[in-house]
C-alpha cells in the first residue's frame, strides 16, 4: 500500500515539472509581471497610466508635459544606429510610458507643434522603472499686456499689423495674452484722445514677456481771439481774461472733446458757443462780440451840429438841416439797434437821388439802400445792396422796388422804415400828396447782418438834404 502512494506522487511530480520547463522564460514574466508600478495620485487628480516590468524587462516614463505631444522610442544597437519601436501620445497630463522593455540603450525623441524636437538615451535595466524628462522647446512665447485699455475703438498692432480680438487671450483680472513668435516685437496701441503707446519687447521660448501699457492723455488747445478783457468761461468754469494782445490760450483740452465757452465783456452782448478740440492742432476761437442794443430812441434835429454822428468830412449840419454829400459813410453814434423803426425827412439837392445805411456793423459791412432821383441811372427805383468789407456791384442789388409817382427836387419826402428780424419794410410819404404809400419789403434770407448803427451815404454822387431824423427800437415804440 505504502508502495502505490509513492507511485501516485511521483506521477503528479513528474506532469508539473513537464509543464514548467515547457513553458518560455520571457512569456513566463509577460504572462505573470512580478512587479507593477504604479504612481500615487492625490483625490480628485487624473491617474496615471500603468507602468508594467519584471525580472528580465524593465520600463521608462517620459515627462514630457504637452498633452498630445508625440514620443518615438528606438533601439539603439551597434555604431549608433536606431531601430523604431514604438509611439506613444503623452496623455493629459503630458506623460508617456513604456512598459516591459527587454534591457538596453533606447533613444526618446519627442515632438510638438510650434515645438523643437529633443532627444535623449536612456538605459533601460531589467525589474526598474527609468524617468526622463523630454520637453520640447517651443518656438513661440507670450506678449502679456497688463489690464491694457482695450475698447472698441482701441487699435493694438504688433509689429505694425493689427491683431484680431480672436487673437487675444483675455484673463478673468483683464491681462491680455497674446502668442508670438521669437524674437523682439513692437507693441504700438492706438485710442482717441490718448497718445499712441509704443514698445518693444523680447519673446522667448516658452516665456512671458511682461508689457504694462500706461495711455497718455493726447492734450490740445483752444487759441481764443478776441478784445482786450473779455472774460472767457469753459465747461461753465471761468478760465481767464483776453489780456491787451488779444489772445488767450486754454490748455489741456481733450482732443475730439466738444466743450461749451462763453464769452463775457461790458456793453457787449455775451457770446455762448460750443467748439471740438481739434485732433492734431490747436483750435482757433474767434470771440467777436456784438454791443448791446441802444436801449433808448434815438433822435436827432441837427440843431447841435454833427456831434451825435461819426460823419465825413464832406457833411455839415446848421439851422435843423443835415446836408450829406461827398464820399464815405456816416453812422449815427448811439444807435446800435436790432428790431426799431426809423423815420426821417429827405430833400434832393440833386436829382441823382439819396442813399442810406441800415445795420451797419462798421464802415464797410451794411445794407445799403438807394432811392433812384429822376436823372439816376435807375431812376424811380428804391434799390437794396448788401456791402461787404466796402464793396457791392451796382448793377447786381440784392432787390429793386419801383415807385409809384416819380421823385422831384421840389417835394419832401417822409422816409418810414420797420426793420424785423430779416424783413425790411419801406413807406413812403411826399409831401405834395400827404399819402404814405408802400414801396415794398426786403428780406434777407441769409440774415447777413442782425445788429447795426444807421446812418447816410451818397455811392453815385447824391446830393441831399436830411429833416430830423427818430429811431425807436421795436420793444420801446
Amino acid at each position: 500500500m505504502n508502495r502505490t502512494r509513492y507511485i501516485e506522487r511521483s506521477r503528479v511530480l513528474n506532469v508539473s515539472l513537464v509543464l514548467v520547463l515547457a513553458l518560455d522564460p520571457v512569456t513566463l514574466a509577460q504572462k505573470a509581471p512580478d512587479r507593477v508600478d504604479s504612481p500615487s495620485t492625490t483625490t480628485g487628480a487624473r491617474p496615471r497610466p500603468t507602468i508594467v516590468t519584471n525580472r528580465s524587462t524593465g520600463a521608462l516614463s517620459v515627462v514630457v508635459g504637452i498633452p498630445g505631444a508625440r514620443v518615438q522610442l528606438f533601439g539603439v544597437v551597434r555604431n549608433g544606429k536606431t531601430v523604431p519601436r514604438e509611439t506613444a501620445m503623452a496623455d493629459g497630463d503630458g506623460f508617456a510610458t513604456f512598459s516591459l522593455l527587454r534591457p538596453g540603450t533606447y533613444r526618446v525623441v519627442v515632438s510638438s507643434a510650434d515645438h523643437d524636437d529633443v532627444s535623449a538615451d536612456v538605459r533601460v535595466t531589467a525589474g526598474k522603472v527609468e524617468t526622463i524628462s523630454g520637453r520640447p522647446v517651443p518656438r513661440f512665447g507670450y506678449l502679456v499686456l497688463i489690464r491694457p485699455e482695450l475698447t472698441d475703438d482701441t487699435v493694438l498692432e504688433i509689429d505694425g499689423n493689427a491683431v484680431d480680438r480672436t487673437q487675444i487671450d483675455r484673463l478673468a483680472d483683464g491681462t491680455a495674452r497674446i502668442k508670438q513668435p521669437l524674437g523682439t516685437h513692437q507693441i504700438r496701441i492706438l485710442k482717441p484722445g490718448f497718445e499712441p503707446y509704443v514698445v518693444t519687447s523680447e519673446v522667448v521660448p516658452g516665456g512671458d514677456a511682461m508689457v504694462a501699457p500706461t495711455m497718455e492723455r493726447q492734450w490740445t488747445s483752444f487759441d481764443v481771439r478776441g478784445a482786450p478783457g473779455t472774460r472767457v468761461y469753459l465747461d461753465r468754469a471761468p478760465a481767464g481774461i483776453i489780456p491787451t494782445t488779444g489772445r488767450i490760450e486754454l490748455t489741456r483740452l481733450m482732443r475730439g472733446q466738444t466743450y461749451e465757452l462763453r464769452f463775457e465783456l461790458n456793453d457787449f452782448q455775451p457770446l455762448q458757443r460750443t467748439a471740438i478740440a481739434g485732433m492734431g492742432t490747436t483750435t482757433v476761437i474767434e470771440a467777436n462780440l456784438e454791443p448791446l442794443p441802444t436801449d433808448g430812441a434815438f433822435e436827432d434835429s441837427f440843431l447841435a451840429g454833427l456831434s451825435a454822428w461819426e460823419a465825413p468830412s464832406g457833411w455839415r449840419a446848421s439851422n435843423g438841416v443835415l446836408f450829406v454829400e461827398g464820399t464815405g459813410v456816416g453812422v449815427a453814434r448811439n444807435s446800435l439797434f436790432r428790431d426799431f423803426e426809423l423815420i426821417f425827412g429827405v430833400r434832393l439837392a440833386l436829382p441823382k437821388g439819396a442813399a442810406w445805411i441800415l445795420r451797419a456793423k462798421d464802415a464797410r459791412n451794411y445794407y445799403l439802400f438807394v432811392l433812384g432821383g429822376p436823372s439816376a441811372k435807375y431812376a424811380n427805383q428804391l434799390r437794396t445792396y448788401v456791402v461787404r468789407d466796402g464793396e457791392f456791384d451796382p448793377d447786381a442789388p440784392a432787390s429793386t422796388l419801383p415807385l409809384v409817382e416819380s421823385l422831384t427836387t421840389t417835394d419832401t419826402y417822409r422816409i418810414r422804415i420797420s426793420v424785423s428780424d430779416n424783413v425790411i419794410q419801406h413807406w413812403i410819404t411826399p409831401s405834395s400828396t400827404g399819402e404814405e404809400v408802400s414801396v415794398g419789403l426786403f428780406a434777407d434770407v441769409h440774415r447777413q447782418f442782425t445788429l447795426g448803427r444807421i446812418g447816410f451815404a451818397a455811392p453815385f454822387g447824391e446830393r441831399f438834404q436830411i429833416n430830423g431824423i427818430t429811431a425807436r427800437p421795436s420793444a420801446t415804440r
